[in-house]
């Protein structure tokens, strides 16, 4: 199975006669629940559902625990997970918000090694 893509303009809309430039945005296949990923984590290594949802779940609790008090954390080859401030307003996802209301924390992780296009 293949990851497809798909290119989308970004840039200053207000600008039209210019070139805008053009950045590649992963088409999503679908998405995986949680108890189809532990189904087939079971089956491909042995461990029973409740034990793979056990360490799943003390794994989350002990993200989010270290990422509330401000750590970057490093999970192997999952990769790091680092919190991020985005700005929200009803209007507009990324508006240029100030007040404090207006901030949310925005859980962002980055693979720790490439993935090859034959995984």
């Amino acid at each position: 199975m293949s990851v497809y893509y798909d290119l989308y303009a970004s840039g200053n809309p207000q600008k039209k006669e210019e070139q805008q430039p053009l950045h590649a945005r992963v088409i999503p296949s679908g998405t995986l629940d949680a108890k189809k990923f532990i189904e087939l984590v079971s089956k491909s290594n042995g461990f029973s559902q409740a034990t793979i949802e056990g360490c799943l779940q003390a794994v989350t609790d002990e993200l989010q625990h270290w990422l509330k008090q401000g750590w970057i954390v490093e999970v192997g080859e999952l990769g790091h997970f680092s919190l991020s401030l985005i700005p929200w307003s009803e209007k507009s996802f990324l508006s240029a918000c100030t007040t404090p209301e207006n901030i949310y924390l925005v859980c962002s992780f980055h693979i720790q090694r490439p993935v090859s296009a034959t995984e």
